[in-house]
């Protein structure tokens, strides 16, 4: 029934490796969170359509998130993007620093916007960044794409 819908959905979030199936039965418009080329390899192996991805970047280097390393992430959209065929990654989304200091979470920011601004020649168009709290600032750092959901329903 939700198929017959003009529904267009992201899926944002950790893929676990047993749920890889189930991702692609749901046929998402986007994949916002790819955060290896272990993974990217095991979803692209098992499509049968292509899907729109976005390369998650740990650009705040918070352990507490999931997410490629800044300084890999351009080698590591390149080596996803020459071997992963059914994947037609289209650029990069990060989460910004956990912390209460605004000039800390734009730095988060602004490195990857860099990262997406080194990766735009190689076909990156989406730099997603910013949620509710922080959806301004990203703004503000270059985000053409951002994820608000709390702020909606408050």
């Amino acid at each position: 029934a939700l198929r017959e819908l003009p529904l267009k959905w992201h899926f944002i979030g950790t893929l676990q490796s047993n749920k890889i199936n189930q991702l692609i039965a749901l046929h998402p418009t986007l994949w916002q969170s790819c955060n290896s080329c272990e993974l990217a390899l095991a979803v692209n192996k098992r499509l049968t359509y292509p899907l729109d991805t976005l390369l998650e970047i740990n650009a705040a280097g918070e352990s507490s998130k999931t997410g490629l390393d800044k300084n890999r992430a351009v080698e590591e959209f390149l080596r996803i993007k020459q071997e992963c065929k059914n994947l037609n990654l289209i650029g990069v989304m990060s989460i910004g620093a956990h912390v209460s200091e605004p000039a800390q979470i734009a730095r988060s920011f602004e490195a990857s916007r860099e990262i997406f601004d080194a990766l735009v020649p190689h076909g990156a168009r989406i730099c997603s960044m910013g949620m509710s709290d922080d959806f301004e600032l990203a703004i503000k750092c270059g985000s053409n794409m951002i994820r608000l959901g709390r702020i909606l329903y408050a």
